[in-house]
């Protein structure tokens, strides 16, 4: 078991942003049930060489979309597909 120091917690490297969406190109997508899975399926990507700035969580058909860049605002009328999440712990030093 790590030292409680050394333990962080997955939401910590997320920030949701409800008007934001991904844009179409994008680096896959996963199938998961919780958000919590989709979440790691984009810290994991780091360990295949990808780096995973954000990821769409789609809870109605359990997909993840995992995408190397953050997403943009969500044009007005523009219908949520999913709930996205920007990986913080990716963002380079200062930003």
């Amino acid at each position: 078991m790590l030292p409680r120091s050394d333990y962080l917690d997955i939401n910590e490297c997320f920030e949701e942003k409800p008007n934001f969406e991904l844009s179409s190109d994008t680096m896959g997508v996963e199938s998961v049930e919780f958000k919590d899975d989709c979440l790691r399926a984009c810290l994991r990507s780091q360990l295949r060489g990808r780096q995973c700035a954000g990821v769409e969580h789609r809870a109605k058909d359990n997909s993840c979309v995992l995408s190397d860049k953050v997403g943009g605002q969500r044009a007005a009328g523009t219908q949520k597909k999913g709930s996205y999440y920007e990986n913080v712990c990716a963002r380079p030093p200062g930003q």
